[in-house]
């Protein structure tokens, strides 16, 4: 029996036609784009052609999309780059990020912090919501830059970038979002959510793993943190991943054309695994920040008593999202995630995050709605 794949939120299978569009790149197309010869060509124009798509899925210019390997360097080139770039025009400038950033937002931020920057860390409500106002209390003359995530990675939960872009507007400070969560899965569109940088990751959206965006606003001021022999605009050196370029390009058409029909598949999709799981277990799951804004494939639910790593233990095939073992430790921290949701350690070990996508199944679901409910019920029964 195939395994079923309940973690789409970490990693998601790479579409067929997205495998298909790399294969000539592997194969017979395999030159280097810098040349004049035809091979050349070829992936260069292969290369202009993705950025064109995925420019047309975030609604911006193909000369703003940079190239990387991944969501994890678009943040660095865009937090280090621009903060390099503009931070020596302040005394101790100020940057602001959120508590459900990504690790690569926060130790970016701390290399910043090593390199003159204030930093700053505004906390989310007990939603899982950054509120404007709780954002704007932090602002001060030196504010330059502020980084906080569309969708949290953690909680599912999407974040209102278009209110906090208006505050960022109106005090000429700078914003990235890192859409590792949202791009493929709702819009977004630069133009309408008034970032001035966004950074997204391929294998989020059904690329391969190796390949992500930096979406970089004209205008704004960026500095290469890596060297060599300059490609994309100058911002990073090295020869390019044509076959992976070429794959991150057909997966945001494909996105683009089937956005709107998946996101309301999977809430279906989701709504009734829920259903299904409440009605085995004879009463409501408790799921988390249910009043906010919500990644339509993502649900936080917390099974009372048991831990959701034992659960996992007993069901081997059925790929759960869980929290980090050495949580306790992160609790402590002043920036925890689900200090600020208000929850207790026993009720955070219990949290299992539910992530499907394009490819999940009802039957996969209904299937493991029944395993998690017989799980869950026999560790109950026995402790």
């Amino acid at each position: 029996m195939q395994p079923i794949f309940l973690d789409h939120s970490l990693t998601t299978p790479i579409a067929a036609s997205v495998r298909e569009s790399m294969l000539p790149f592997l194969s017979n197309l395999y030159g280097h784009p810098a040349s004049n010869h035809w091979t050349g060509r070829a992936a260069a124009e292969a290369i202009e052609d993705s950025r064109s798509h995925v420019a047309s899925l975030l609604d911006c210019h193909p000369n703003e999309i940079v190239f990387t390997s991944g969501g994890t360097e678009s943040v660095n080139l865009g937090l280090l780059g621009v903060g390099r770039s503009i931070g020596h025009a302040t005394d101790s400038p100020h940057c602001i990020i959120s508590n459900l950033e990504h690790p690569a937002v926060k130790q970016t931020a701390a290399r910043l912090a090593k390199e003159g920057w204030k930093v700053s860390v505004v906390c989310c409500d007990s939603q899982g919501l950054v509120q404007p106002d709780a954002l704007e209390s932090l602002i001060n003359a030196q504010t330059r830059m502020i980084s906080v995530t569309h969708g949290s990675y953690q909680l599912g939960t999407i974040q209102p970038i278009e209110d906090i872009s208006k505050l960022c507007y109106d005090r000429d400070i700078l914003l990235h979002t890192d859409a590792a969560q949202t791009v493929g899965k709702i819009p977004c569109m630069v133009q309408q959510l008034g970032v001035d940088m966004l950074s997204l990751s391929g294998h989020k959206f059904f690329a391969p793993k190796g390949i992500g965006v930096l979406f970089i606003r004209l205008g704004v001021p960026i500095e290469s943190i890596l060297y060599g022999e300059g490609n994309e605009s100058g911002l990073r050196p090295g020869t390019p991943n044509v076959p992976h370029i070429v794959a991150i390009g057909q997966a945001a058409k494909l996105a683009q054309a089937g956005l709107q029909s998946s996101q309301q598949r999977v809430a279906g999709l989701l709504a009734h695994f829920i259903q299904t799981l409440e009605s085995l277990l004879g009463g409501p799951v408790n799921q988390l920040c249910t009043k906010s804004q919500r990644l339509p494939g993502v649900s936080l639910i917390a099974l009372p008593g048991v831990m959701a790593s034992d659960i996992q233990q007993r069901l081997p095939d059925i790929c759960l999202g869980l929290l980090p073992q050495r949580l306790s430790e992160q609790h402590s921290n002043g920036d925890c995630v689900f200090r600020s949701l208000g929850l207790e350690q026993e009720r955070i070990g219990s949290i299992m995050r539910i992530s499907i996508g394009w490819t999940t199944t009802e039957e996969e679901l209904q299937r493991a709605a029944y395993r998690i409910a017989d799980a869950y019920e026999s560790l109950r029964d026995n402790k």
